[in-house]
């Protein structure tokens, strides 16, 4: 799902997609292989620069924990992430 006033070509990132919430880690990771899948069926691959941004009054809270999550899921790869925390930067 992309909304009104996105980056061009940007992709929606679930934070929520391949993991399993329970009462007490509601917010838990994914598992790593459906993670992986998950962003490949994003269009991303390893040549890929990213810039994380998100929607948020102050535009740190789904960039931050999506850089998180690349972090710990494909270390690697975080070395060509941009944090540009909010939306607004960009319009």
């Amino acid at each position: 799902m992309i909304f009104r006033g996105h980056i061009p070509k940007a992709r929606y990132f679930d934070q929520l997609e391949c993991t399993t919430p329970t009462k007490l880690i509601p917010r838990g990771l994914p598992e790593i292989k459906c993670f992986e899948n998950y962003v490949s069926r994003l269009g991303v691959s390893d040549s890929d620069h990213i810039v994380l941004y998100d929607r948020s009054p102050m535009g740190i809270y789904a960039s931050t924990r999506a850089w998180w999550l690349f972090k710990v899921r494909q270390r690697e790869r975080t070395k060509d992430f941009e944090l540009n925390f909010s939306l607004d930067t960009w319009c």
